[in-house]
């Protein structure tokens, strides 16, 4: 009897814990999903990822999007890839054309292949994603804001409820360090082409403001040090049982979103 007492007692409490770590546990595949999903150019993943029955619920799909914009407005990181092309392609076209394997610097071949996921598979088949956990705490730990703080969230899983037109259960929130390259091209910048002096004539001092050292960076090993201290805030949103990430986007603390 002791001993039946005692089995009971140990399956009630491995049940109990294991019910209390499944959420997490399946909030951390998601995360997973995404970053593999990231680095194998998995667009139909991503987009599931997103909500349930992201298609059609949603009207989203590469036949809609760019691929440029799915992973640099969309679904990308803070400096995309890709959006070097938008902002200094004036100056550096030759530069970063030849450096994403355009050697013949033919814009027309560029966008071909940004908007066909078939090329644009092939064509950047050497882009990787990976990501680190530092936290991962339920979203009522948190101050919640939007439009640089101005407005503040009270309850995440109403907001997004409203947002999405879903039922949302509960809402996490996983802080994150990202790391990304285009072969040994880290954060897609090519360190072969830098040149320190001519990009801080383009840039000036409209580069991001690093707190480790002070100042707004200006040299390669300073823009990848900065990316690699990045600390990103993921929301992760419950339906049916099911965790999806909300704004997919994945944007730095005191971009867009604050999470305090």
């Amino acid at each position: 009897m002791v001993l039946l007492a005692a089995i009971g007692v140990g399956a009630f409490f491995l049940f109990f814990r294991k019910n209390q770590t499944d959420p997490k546990e399946k909030q951390i595949q998601v995360l997973d999903a995404y970053f593999e999903a990231m680095s194998d150019m998995d667009f139909d993943t991503i987009y599931r990822l997103n909500a349930p029955d992201s298609d059609e619920r949603f009207n989203v799909g590469t036949d809609r999007v760019s691929l440029t914009e799915l992973l640099t407005d969309k679904y990308g990181y803070y400096r995309g890839i890709f959006d070097q092309s938008t902002y200094m392609f004036g100056r550096f076209r030759e530069m970063f054309m030849k450096s994403y394997g355009f050697p013949d610097c033919d814009l027309d071949d560029y966008r071909e292949v940004n908007k066909d996921p078939d090329l644009f598979r092939e064509h950047y088949k050497d882009f990787e994603a990976e990501y680190d956990l530092i936290s991962l705490e339920n979203a009522s730990e948190y101050e919640i804001s939007y439009g640089n703080g101005r407005r503040t969230v009270e309850d995440m899983a109403e907001y997004i409820a409203d947002d999405m037109g879903l039922d949302v259960e509960d809402v996490y929130i996983a802080k994150i360090h990202i790391y990304w390259s285009y072969g040994d091209k880290e954060y897609g910048y090519d360190k072969s082409w830098w040149d320190n002096e001519k990009y801080r004539e383009v840039v000036g001092e409209s580069g991001p403001y690093d707190e480790n050292i002070g100042k707004k960076v200006q040299t390669y090993r300073e823009y990848v040090d900065y990316y690699d201290n990045l600390e990103y805030n993921v929301f992760l949103y419950e339906v049916d049982g099911e965790w999806y990430i909300y704004n997919i986007n994945m944007r730095e603390n005191g971009y867009g979103w604050s999470v305090d």
